[in-house]
């Protein structure tokens, strides 16, 4: 069975956990002239985002009408990690609302760790065994040498899959598909690597739909896999484009800035992606007419086909994430 997940990136999408849930029992009917839908000004992207929610992905769910967990955080930046109130209410909406739930958490630097430890140690001393997404190294070790109720879970910064969106349209027709399948899959199912995440209590890997597809196959691995829908992200760094709009030249994209959350009010629509799968990847793109860069990540919303999502659960992938706004 398919584990269904919310993704709620901040507090204040808490709110809104009730209405999402109930596009569940009104999905088939959900697209983009839906009313309700929480659309941005002059784009139909997150009307889209219901569309393929309740038209591409539902029909291929098993799903008792309601999300079995939530993912709350950020994967993309260190000053959009929670503070503890806001974890703490996050908690009690995910109870409420009577789902699981994961703490979503970003590559970080040493501020960014003194602030996870905070979150790392209320949910240690309530015992709950709650999972972690890590999106980096250092708190996968961190968690690992202190942390024995929080589960790991291996993120999906950490696959270094190609994800540029134009890739699928630009690979050669002269690819062979011994070539084309290096593309398709990662380092993570190497004997090494796997033996490394074993050690490290990684149990679940997470990716994203990427436009040349996905070929690794979880039925007979040590690993569950999930992916995340409808929002791939396609790069992100440290620095903020968007945070310096209003900073002087001299300024602009340093990391010793203070941070507005810019992101949580401004995006850019870059432009409309050309990323057409080619004959090579013919039913297996990802691909996508919408691309965005909010804060300091560039995402594309992934209109993959039905048969793409349909590929990935035969391939072990018990768990999708849906993304129902901007995953920052």
């Amino acid at each position: 069975m398919i584990e269904l997940c919310l993704h709620i990136p901040t507090i204040k999408e808490c709110k809104n956990v009730n209405y999402y849930s109930g596009m569940l029992k009104r999905a088939p009917e959900i697209g983009i002239s839906d009313p309700e839908a929480m659309f941005l000004p002059g784009t139909k992207a997150i009307a889209n985002v219901r569309k393929l929610f309740g038209k591409i992905l539902m029909p291929l769910l098993d799903n008792d009408g309601k999300f079995a967990r939530m993912y709350f955080g950020v994967e993309f930046c260190q000053r959009l990690i929670p503070a503890l109130e806001e974890l703490k209410t996050a908690l009690n909406t995910a109870d409420e609302q009577k789902m699981d739930f994961t703490l979503l958490t970003p590559y970080a630097a040493d501020e960014g760790i003194k602030s996870l430890v905070k979150l790392f140690e209320y949910l240690e001393k309530s015992g709950r065994k709650t999972e972690v997404v890590v999106n980096d190294l250092g708190v996968l070790k961190l968690i690992h040498d202190n942390y024995p109720h929080l589960k790991p879970v291996y993120g999906r910064l950490m696959s270094k899959m190609t994800r540029m969106p134009r890739f699928a349209k630009q690979l050669s027709k002269r690819i062979t598909p011994e070539q084309l399948k290096v593309f398709q899959n990662c380092s993570l199912l190497l004997p090494y690597y796997k033996k490394f995440l074993t050690e490290m209590g990684v149990e679940r890997l997470e990716f994203d739909i990427v436009p040349q597809g996905i070929k690794m196959d979880f039925n007979n691995e040590p690993f569950r896999a999930s992916f995340y829908y409808p929002w791939a992200y396609i790069t992100t760094g440290r620095v903020c484009e968007i945070g310096s709009m209003g900073i002087v030249p001299e300024k602009k994209f340093r990391l010793d800035q203070p941070c507005g959350r810019e992101c949580q009010k401004y995006y850019s629509h870059i432009y409309k992606s050309q990323c057409e799968s080619n004959e090579r990847c013919a039913g297996e793109s990802a691909g996508s007419e919408y691309i965005f860069q909010k804060g300091n990540a560039i995402f594309m919303l992934c209109e993959a086909p039905q048969s793409v999502l349909k590929n990935l659960f035969s391939l072990g992938f018990d768990r999708v994430i849906y993304e129902p706004c901007f995953p920052i």
